[in-house]
């Protein structure tokens, strides 16, 4: 299962310091996280592993000898796109750029709703993905959906609100319609504070 570190680690601060913000903003990360890979045309063929130990990938060994550290397999990043909607040279340097997780950064976002540590969050909140991400939605994502398959995880008090990006893989801020995302975005934040 992929990993995505920033939004897991901010989910994390959000659920341990909430006196501390007054809002909060979770990307392309959901309680409804896929156990598969995606199949067909969507992801990697069955038998290329999505994930390899990052001491056994070509780019990082010698950096990072704990089997315990993760990163996508060669050319794995390309399933965080929409391609039509990415440039091929941001895929590129994704690739390139690519680092490390473990699986204590996953967190507990399998546990029941009524055990999610997101019940802590009690700032407004808004979950914002992709509505062609292959992770972190399951059937066709609209905000409706969203909506209904987090609310549980939530405290009424997050006050939840969705946006679903059009023409965005996982990676919503790194598609070719982010400036959009991005305003939205800071559209939501300026309205859950003011």
């Amino acid at each position: 299962m992929p990993l995505f570190l920033g939004s897991s680690m901010g989910w994390s601060q959000a659920t341990k310091y909430n006196d501390d913000i007054d809002a909060f903003v979770l990307t392309s990360m959901s309680h409804v996280v896929r156990e598969e890979e995606p199949s067909d045309d969507d992801g990697p063929a069955e038998d290329i592993q999505f994930e390899i130990k990052a001491k056994d990938d070509p780019k990082l060994r010698g950096k990072f000898n704990d089997p315990g550290y993760l990163t996508t397999n060669a050319g794995m990043r390309q399933f965080f796109y929409y391609t039509p909607n990415a440039d091929p040279a941001v895929i590129k340097a994704d690739e390139r750029l690519k680092d490390v997780s473990t699986a204590a950064d996953l967190g507990s976002e399998n546990l029941p709703p009524a055990q999610s540590s997101s019940r802590s969050i009690k700032v407004p909140t808004l979950l914002v993905v992709g509505d062609k991400d292959q992770y972190c939605t399951t059937g066709a994502c609209t905000p409706k959906s969203m909506l209904a398959n987090e609310r549980p995880c939530y405290s009424d008090k997050a006050d939840l609100k969705a946006i679903v990006v059009p023409d965005s893989g996982h990676d919503v801020q790194l598609h070719k319609n982010a400036t959009q995302t991005n305003a939205a975005i800071l559209q939501w934040v300026k309205d859950a504070v003011s």
